[in-house]
């Protein structure tokens, strides 16, 4: 039991970055990581968490919300209610799947993934990278013969 409390306190102050595996070139293994690892190997600590895991989707951080209901999941709960409130919730979440990328999410497309397994982007932020891109470009600067030979024969430079 001291096991579980202590990955339950360990996921409950991931703040907004979930690691489901090692991370990076390094292969760092978060604390959450290693809690959450633990508790997906150990169903009856998971189980007897539940109520905890129910309060951490409720009260926690993007991070810990995303952890206990991957962890509720894993116990074949349904965690569309539970996850109804932040349908639309624009908080910044960073899922690690393992390896060196993650991808970072509002809190509302990480939802989005746990509950249908689907990667989704809200069209909102995608207007916002769209228009900081078109902002940062030269306008007064012509692309090179080289980059435009690339293009026309469809390679990368």
């Amino acid at each position: 039991m001291k096991e579980s409390n202590w990955a339950l306190a360990a996921l409950s102050h991931a703040d907004s970055s979930v690691e489901l595996g090692p991370v990076g070139v390094a292969a760092v293994t978060t604390d959450a990581c290693r809690a959450y690892q633990a508790l997906c190997d150990d169903e009856r600590a998971l189980a007897a968490l539940e109520p905890q895991l129910q309060t951490l989707v409720r009260e926690g951080t993007p991070a810990a919300i995303i952890y206990a209901a991957l962890l509720l999941r894993r116990l074949g709960r349904d965690t569309t209610t539970v996850l109804a409130p932040y349908r639309d919730d624009r908080r910044p979440c960073m899922i690690f799947p393992g390896g060196c990328g993650g991808t970072t999410h509002w809190l509302c497309e990480a939802v989005r993934w746990v509950t249908d397994g689907i990667a989704w982007s809200h069209p909102e932020r995608l207007m916002a990278h769209s228009l900081a891109n078109v902002a940062a470009a030269n306008w007064f600067e012509l692309p090179s013969g080289e980059l435009m030979d690339a293009a026309r024969e469809h390679r990368r430079l």
